[in-house]
């Protein structure tokens, strides 16, 4: 039986051959539903890892979710630094970051 939508009615030989072609490719809609959750998944579990990687926060060895993150771009890197001795001054952290272009 030919798929929905492709008559068999009238065809040549050269014809007949494409759509056996055709009959071989053709999938039945459970089948190619099936493989479309399937890919649906997949592709899920991949944009909850890029999520859980953007959100995990790490500071002194513990780590947390900070879902706020998820709403920035992915190529919006930001860092703080605190914390420091009072000996450090702005020159000392100019020219330890400015080798960074967004610095």
């Amino acid at each position: 039986r030919a798929p929905k939508g492709v008559t068999t009615a009238g065809v040549g030989v050269q014809s007949a051959r494409q759509l056996r072609v055709l009959r071989a490719q053709y999938k039945p809609h459970e089948q190619a539903k099936a493989q479309l959750e399937s890919a649906k998944k997949k592709l899920s579990k991949t944009e909850q890892a890029v999520h859980d990687k953007k959100t995990l926060r790490t500071v002194h060895g513990r780590s947390w979710r900070d879902e706020t993150l998820a709403d920035w771009p992915d190529n919006d890197v930001r860092m703080f630094v605190g914390n420091l001795c009072p000996r450090v001054n702005d020159e000392q952290l100019h020219a330890t970051f400015s080798k960074w272009p967004s610095f």
